[in-house]
């Protein structure tokens, strides 16, 4: 069995944006966590970005990121 994909959703306080993909993307069959940016947020930490192998952004190289 193929372990399930991660997803770690992140926005100011972790709880409602966040919270809602978190809990939708759960549903579909990934393993997922949510953080915020805030102080008095769900702490975005170290761990969870090991976690979600935040450090995997090279399989993204070379495409053109869009911010709205």
């Amino acid at each position: 069995m193929m372990p399930k994909p991660k997803l770690l959703f992140v926005c100011n306080q972790g709880e409602n944006r966040s919270r809602t993909s978190k809990e939708i993307f759960e549903k579909m069959g990934y393993e997922t966590r949510a953080a915020g940016i805030y102080s008095d947020a769900q702490p975005l930490t170290r761990e969870l970005l090991e976690w979600a192998e935040a450090g995997s952004e090279n399989r993204c190289a070379g495409q053109k990121l869009v911010h709205s």
